[in-house]
């Protein structure tokens, strides 16, 4: 009986340390991303492969949403993007989601 609480114990702390490392390597990529310079007509695939991804993990986008009404034209002003990336740990399989807004910083409201 110790011994099965002594091994349930330790898978469980593994699989909790795995999660908070995938959890850093989310914040890790979102906060490379959120920082990225975006003109608002660059795609986002584009954008997303200029960050590197943390050692060990894969970083995939599962859903671009626009913030803004659609524009005539592409600029800065009309252009922001909400982007849903997920990482993933291919040897535990852990992964997580999260979002990130990409717009120009320098850009304002007309």
């Amino acid at each position: 009986g110790v011994m099965a609480a002594l091994s349930t114990s330790a898978t469980v702390s593994r699989s909790t340390g795995q999660a908070a490392r995938t959890r850093a390597a989310l914040a890790t990529f979102t906060d490379r991303v959120a920082t990225l310079s975006f003109s608002g007509c660059a795609t986002v695939t584009s954008t997303i492969n200029a960050v590197t991804v943390p050692a060990g993990y894969t970083a995939t986008v599962t859903k671009v949403q626009s913030l803004l009404p659609p524009a005539a034209a592409c600029t800065a002003q009309s252009s922001v993007l909400k982007v849903t990336v997920k990482i993933a740990h291919p040897e535990s399989k852990t992964t997580m989601e999260g979002e990130v807004v990409l717009r120009d910083r320098s850009a304002r409201p007309s």
